[in-house]
């Protein structure tokens, strides 16, 4: 696979989204998937449900726009705190400031949980328009 840009321009300055970790937003797009065990095992048992739904982005990407909307409603339902990108960002720290954890996986998670704050952001926007 080629080298494939990613930028987040509404990161930048954003205190959810530190500035140490956006270096990770330009880096390969992986699956995320395939970190599924090493996140499970470094991140606490309380936490699983955010690593859950961050390992759904591949997933959600790749849905049909009214089953995106459809997924992107039911997380919110669940897990109504996951639009509290700040605290969720918070919950993926130990990871991220990890040293033993390989920069590939720490690129691929921060993408994943961006691209997921992004649905959700874009869920709410359309959300909105539907609503006038």
């Amino acid at each position: 696979m080629g080298k494939k840009e990613v930028w987040y321009d509404f990161t930048f300055g954003n205190p959810a989204y530190p500035k140490e970790f956006e270096k990770y937003l330009r880096e390969d797009e992986r699956c995320i998937a395939i970190y599924a065990d090493p996140l499970y095992e470094l991140i606490p048992s309380e936490s699983h449900w955010l690593v859950k739904e961050i390992l759904r982005d591949d997933e959600l990407q790749m849905m049909d726009e009214d089953s995106y909307y459809r997924e992107i409603e039911s997380i919110l339902c669940h897990h109504p705190e996951i639009e509290d990108f700040e605290a969720t960002s918070k919950i993926l720290f130990p990871i991220m400031r990890n040293e033993s954890v390989d920069d590939e996986l720490k690129s691929t998670l921060w993408q994943a949980k961006v691209s997921l704050d992004v649905s959700i952001m874009n869920y709410r926007q359309v959300s909105r328009l539907n609503t006038r």
